[in-house]
């Protein structure tokens, strides 16, 4: 299956537009996805992004991306460990944030250079560029990032 996006930005299979629908709760927002035409017609389903040939499959992640609704962190107060878990204290585009992950998941680089930190409710937090962060959250977050 062969997957465009048009200068709009919209998805396309085989040049008919496309909307994307969850089967199962977007856990892992790469997996089960049902695509449907403007009727809600299922005209293609997706198990993984595995399947796929590389430009549909960049073009697919670079959609998600795009409609994924990610949270920009502007400042960090603080990162603590607690039991299991990693709580973060932010401030981010849609106001301060608490959130957690666990310890043994770690903050990495998106293909854009951006570190994405995933969250334990599988919300989606990026900070674009370290070098944006104050002198606090940069020391907070080096050593997560490497």
């Amino acid at each position: 299956m062969k997957f465009t996006k048009d200068q709009q930005g919209l998805l396309s299979i085989a040049g008919k537009q496309v909307s994307i629908k969850p089967c199962f709760p977007w856990h892992n927002k790469r997996e089960h996805l049902s695509f449907v035409d403007e009727n809600g017609k299922e005209i293609y389903y997706l198990e993984n992004l595995t399947s796929l040939d590389t430009d549909s499959k960049n073009v697919l992640e670079e959609f998600l991306q795009d409609i994924e609704g990610v949270i920009s962190i502007e400042k960090i107060y603080s990162i603590n460990e607690e039991v299991e878990l990693r709580k973060f204290v932010v401030r981010t585009n849609l106001g301060k944030r608490i959130f957690y992950t666990k310890l043994d998941e770690w903050p990495f680089l998106n293909g854009k250079k951006e570190i994405i930190i995933q969250d334990l409710n599988a919300d989606i937090f990026q900070i674009k560029r370290f070098g944006d962060l104050d002198q606090q959250g940069q020391k907070l977050l080096s050593p997560l990032v490497g």
